[in-house]
């Protein structure tokens, strides 16, 4: 068990988050647990199996540097440029799919996702007044009198 150089509350040996206070305990503890198995030879091996820790229920890390790669937030810089890497026409287009696809970070795959869905709203929205404007009920040519 690790006491939570904070609070006190002692933890399980492989939290690197204090499940009381959110306090950082160090790096995280990798655990071995071995399974055996029989290879077609009808000889026995064991093999390792490493598994990560889950960070408690209820934990808050207040240190971004105990966070996980994946996990770690973008700075509002970092959603703006993003923003405007996928406006460039085709290439945005492209890293868009790759980032919504497969990311290493949570939040920038979220992010390129969330650009999708505005795309389909506005793809959605633009078909809706063509509709419109096809069969009458919607001119182009009406709002041109408004300002000659």
């Amino acid at each position: 068990m690790k006491n939570c150089p904070t609070c006190g509350a002692q933890n399980p040996d492989n939290a690197y988050v204090c499940g009381n206070c959110g306090t950082g305990l160090g790096q995280p503890v990798y655990q071995a647990s071995q399974q055996t198995w029989q290879d077609p030879q009808g000889t026995w091996q064991q093999q390792g199996t490493w598994q990560q820790p889950v960070v408690p229920a209820g934990a808050v890390v207040t240190d971004e540097s105990q966070l996980p790669e994946k996990y770690r937030p973008l700075s509002a810089w970092a959603y703006f440029g993003y923003t405007l890497l996928y406006s460039i026409p085709l290439i945005g287009f492209i890293l868009a799919i790759v980032f919504a696809l497969s990311d290493a970070n949570i939040n920038r795959r979220n992010h390129a996702r969330s650009i999708f869905c505005g795309l389909i709203i506005a793809v959605i929205l633009a078909v809706i007044v063509g509709i419109l404007a096809a069969v009458g009920v919607f001119s182009f040519s009406s709002l041109s009198r408004y300002y000659y």
